[in-house]
Protein backbone atom coordinates (compact mmCIF):
# COMPACT_ATOMS: atom_id res chain seq x y z
CA UNK A 1 0.00 0.00 0.00
CA UNK A 2 2.94 2.51 0.84
CA UNK A 3 4.13 1.37 -2.66
CA UNK A 4 0.59 2.49 -4.15
CA UNK A 5 0.61 5.68 -2.44
CA UNK A 6 3.62 6.80 -3.31
CA UNK A 7 2.90 6.09 -6.51
CA UNK A 8 0.02 8.25 -6.44
CA UNK A 9 1.68 11.24 -4.99
CA UNK A 10 4.46 11.31 -7.95
CA UNK A 11 1.59 11.09 -10.46
CA UNK A 12 -0.45 13.65 -8.59
CA UNK A 13 2.89 16.48 -8.54
CA UNK A 14 3.24 15.41 -12.40
CA UNK A 15 0.45 16.06 -13.35
CA UNK A 16 0.26 19.52 -11.53
CA UNK A 17 3.90 20.58 -12.54
CA UNK A 18 2.94 19.31 -16.22
CA UNK A 19 -0.51 21.78 -16.28
CA UNK A 20 0.68 24.60 -14.74
CA UNK A 21 4.14 24.86 -17.10
CA UNK A 22 1.53 24.28 -20.19
CA UNK A 23 -0.53 26.93 -18.75
CA UNK A 24 2.01 29.30 -17.77
CA UNK A 25 3.74 28.67 -21.87
CA UNK A 26 0.32 29.26 -23.50
CA UNK A 27 -0.01 32.27 -20.69
CA UNK A 28 3.26 33.52 -22.29
CA UNK A 29 2.81 32.89 -26.25
CA UNK A 30 5.19 30.30 -25.93
CA UNK A 31 8.98 30.08 -25.63
CA UNK A 32 9.91 33.00 -23.31
CA UNK A 33 7.39 35.10 -25.56
CA UNK A 34 6.12 38.46 -24.27
CA UNK A 35 2.89 39.10 -26.26
CA UNK A 36 0.33 36.44 -24.60
CA UNK A 37 -1.74 34.48 -26.38
CA UNK A 38 -1.58 35.61 -29.74
CA UNK A 39 -2.38 33.82 -32.62
CA UNK A 40 0.76 32.09 -33.71
CA UNK A 41 -0.31 29.44 -35.87
CA UNK A 42 2.81 27.02 -35.81
CA UNK A 43 3.64 27.46 -32.24
CA UNK A 44 0.02 27.71 -30.47
CA UNK A 45 -0.62 24.22 -32.66
CA UNK A 46 2.54 22.52 -31.15
CA UNK A 47 1.78 23.75 -28.08
CA UNK A 48 -1.92 22.25 -28.43
CA UNK A 49 -0.49 19.40 -29.23
CA UNK A 50 1.44 18.79 -26.73
CA UNK A 51 -0.91 19.99 -24.41
CA UNK A 52 -3.29 17.40 -25.53
CA UNK A 53 -0.60 14.44 -25.48
CA UNK A 54 0.33 15.72 -21.34
CA UNK A 55 -3.40 15.59 -20.75
CA UNK A 56 -4.17 12.17 -22.50
CA UNK A 57 -0.73 10.69 -20.46
CA UNK A 58 -2.30 12.16 -17.01
CA UNK A 59 -5.84 10.61 -17.77
CA UNK A 60 -4.38 7.49 -18.56
CA UNK A 61 -2.53 7.36 -15.66
CA UNK A 62 -4.84 8.05 -13.45
CA UNK A 63 -7.25 5.52 -14.71
CA UNK A 64 -4.22 2.99 -13.84
CA UNK A 65 -3.04 4.37 -10.53
CA UNK A 66 -7.39 3.83 -9.46
CA UNK A 67 -7.71 0.94 -11.37
CA UNK A 68 -10.89 1.86 -13.15
CA UNK A 69 -12.41 -0.61 -14.69
CA UNK A 70 -13.78 -0.52 -18.15
CA UNK A 71 -17.73 0.53 -17.58
CA UNK A 72 -16.09 3.13 -15.07
CA UNK A 73 -12.91 4.78 -17.26
CA UNK A 74 -15.73 5.01 -20.32
CA UNK A 75 -17.23 7.66 -17.43
CA UNK A 76 -13.82 9.47 -16.85
CA UNK A 77 -13.08 9.70 -20.08
CA UNK A 78 -16.56 11.30 -20.85
CA UNK A 79 -15.89 13.56 -17.96
CA UNK A 80 -12.35 14.10 -18.79
CA UNK A 81 -13.60 14.90 -23.01
CA UNK A 82 -15.68 17.40 -21.52
CA UNK A 83 -13.63 19.39 -19.47
CA UNK A 84 -10.84 19.28 -22.18
CA UNK A 85 -13.13 20.91 -24.28
CA UNK A 86 -13.85 23.38 -21.59
CA UNK A 87 -10.69 24.65 -21.20
CA UNK A 88 -10.45 24.86 -24.75
CA UNK A 89 -13.13 27.63 -25.19
CA UNK A 90 -11.56 29.43 -21.72
CA UNK A 91 -7.81 29.88 -23.46
CA UNK A 92 -10.41 31.04 -26.93
CA UNK A 93 -12.09 33.27 -24.93
CA UNK A 94 -8.82 34.76 -23.31
CA UNK A 95 -7.37 34.96 -26.74
CA UNK A 96 -10.47 37.04 -27.90
CA UNK A 97 -9.78 39.54 -24.84
CA UNK A 98 -12.33 37.97 -22.86
CA UNK A 99 -10.71 37.10 -20.10
CA UNK A 100 -7.89 38.14 -17.85
CA UNK A 101 -5.10 35.78 -16.12
CA UNK A 102 -6.32 35.59 -13.02
CA UNK A 103 -9.84 34.93 -14.57
CA UNK A 104 -8.33 32.51 -17.07
CA UNK A 105 -6.86 30.46 -13.94
CA UNK A 106 -9.76 30.64 -11.61
CA UNK A 107 -11.98 29.20 -13.99
CA UNK A 108 -9.40 26.46 -14.93
CA UNK A 109 -9.44 25.87 -11.23
CA UNK A 110 -12.93 25.26 -10.88
CA UNK A 111 -12.93 23.35 -14.48
CA UNK A 112 -10.67 20.78 -12.71
CA UNK A 113 -12.52 20.98 -9.48
CA UNK A 114 -15.32 20.19 -10.80
CA UNK A 115 -13.88 17.27 -13.01
CA UNK A 116 -12.36 15.55 -10.14
CA UNK A 117 -15.77 15.69 -8.53
CA UNK A 118 -17.23 13.65 -11.07
CA UNK A 119 -14.00 11.01 -10.95
CA UNK A 120 -14.66 10.98 -7.33
CA UNK A 121 -18.38 9.66 -7.54
CA UNK A 122 -17.36 6.62 -9.97
CA UNK A 123 -14.85 5.25 -7.17
CA UNK A 124 -15.44 2.54 -4.72
CA UNK A 125 -13.73 3.03 -1.01
CA UNK A 126 -10.39 1.77 -2.01
CA UNK A 127 -10.03 3.91 -4.85
CA UNK A 128 -11.24 6.63 -3.34
CA UNK A 129 -8.45 6.63 -0.45
CA UNK A 130 -5.67 6.64 -3.45
CA UNK A 131 -7.57 9.45 -5.58
CA UNK A 132 -7.96 11.60 -2.22
CA UNK A 133 -3.93 11.63 -1.69
CA UNK A 134 -3.66 12.35 -5.38
CA UNK A 135 -6.58 15.16 -5.12
CA UNK A 136 -4.39 16.21 -1.70
CA UNK A 137 -1.11 17.04 -4.08
CA UNK A 138 -2.35 18.23 -6.94
CA UNK A 139 -4.76 20.98 -4.15
CA UNK A 140 -1.50 21.74 -2.18
CA UNK A 141 0.34 22.44 -5.90
CA UNK A 142 -2.76 24.31 -6.38
CA UNK A 143 -2.22 27.27 -3.90
CA UNK A 144 -1.32 30.61 -5.17
CA UNK A 145 2.23 31.28 -4.58
CA UNK A 146 3.76 34.67 -5.08
CA UNK A 147 3.21 36.79 -7.85
CA UNK A 148 6.76 37.25 -9.23
CA UNK A 149 10.14 35.54 -10.27
CA UNK A 150 12.86 37.12 -9.59
CA UNK A 151 14.16 39.20 -12.62
CA UNK A 152 10.64 39.00 -14.68
CA UNK A 153 8.86 42.19 -14.59
CA UNK A 154 5.15 41.67 -14.07
CA UNK A 155 2.37 43.68 -15.98
CA UNK A 156 -1.52 44.16 -16.21
CA UNK A 157 -2.78 40.68 -14.60
CA UNK A 158 -6.17 41.23 -16.14
CA UNK A 159 -8.12 43.21 -18.79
Amino acid sequence: MNQLIRLATVLAVYMTAVSASILEAQLRGGHGGRGGMRDRSGNMEQMKKQSQEMAEKQFNDMCETLVLDKEHKKEARKAFDEMQKEKENLILEMQNGNLGRSQLKEKFRKVRKDYLDQIETLLNEEQKERFQLMRGELEKQDEPVSSGRPGRRGGPDDN
